[in-house]
């Protein structure tokens, strides 16, 4: 089947931390800011994997309310002496910076270059994104790429977040396609690959650090390559 349709995902796909930095990077630059405590790296990446797979999935699909939750969690396990209303405030305030100030992220040139060749190409481009609606469009205004998506698409909106097969089900359905001639393009090889996957759509990881060799049949590490995959084999730029 023809590829008619690309969804991808916004946050560390379309849109990466500035200057090199991880979100890890971001989360403990926020810490500093707002609570003015510093906090060891490894320990804040442990911390947030911990709290992560405690709660995400325990958590209704409202994106920004659950990571203020996620993030309220990850400070009180850093600093027990914080109070819980304390770590509600700070934990609201960095889910706020990291899911809609444009200024933490910055978007390379090849993806620029990626976002025309999809429209000289004819392809409908979708975002698939766990996130707010008005976040989302919050960055994508920004960078002044809204218009280069056919539509907005993000896990609030839906009702139903990522890895849930039904949030891509949902988008086909809204967009009028057959899963098999979609691919879905992200950097979480759960959520965005394998997840995509089990709803009929292919999955293609973007991987642009090499962090994930083996978990992808199809991976990339810049967008210009989903071109050369099998899928566009018989393919023209239009």
């Amino acid at each position: 089947c023809c590829i008619s349709a690309i969804f991808i995902d916004v946050m560390f796909t379309v849109l990466i931390p500035r200057d090199g930095k991880s979100r890890f990077h971001i989360r403990q630059e926020l810490i500093k800011n707002i609570l003015g405590e510093d906090v060891d790296l490894d320990v804040l990446k442990k911390t947030y994997e911990e709290a992560r797979s405690a709660w995400e999935e325990k958590l209704p699909p409202n994106h920004g309310v659950k990571w203020a939750i996620i993030d309220r969690e990850i400070l009180l396990k850093l600093f027990p002496n914080l109070t819980v209303p304390e770590a509600t405030r700070a934990g609201k305030s960095i889910s706020e910076e990291i899911l809609s100030n444009p200024l933490l992220y910055e978007i390379l040139v090849e993806t620029h270059a990626f976002l025309d060749e999809v429209r000289c190409r004819q392809l409908r481009l979708c975002t698939a994104s766990n996130h707010d609606p008005d976040k989302l469009r919050i960055l994508l205004t920004h960078f002044g790429i809204t218009d280069c998506f056919d539509h907005i698409y993000s896990s609030t909106a839906l009702g139903v977040e990522k890895p849930h097969p039904d949030f891509f089900s949902k988008i086909l359905q809204l967009e009028n396609l057959r899963p098999e001639s979609c691919i879905m393009i992200g950097n979480n090889p759960l959520n965005d690959v394998a997840a995509a996957a089990r709803a009929g759509l292919v999955g293609v990881l973007y991987d642009p650090d090499g962090k994930h060799l083996t978990h992808a049949r199809y991976r990339i590490s810049r967008f210009r390559e989903v071109f050369n995959l099998p899928l566009f084999a018989n393919e023209t730029t239009s």
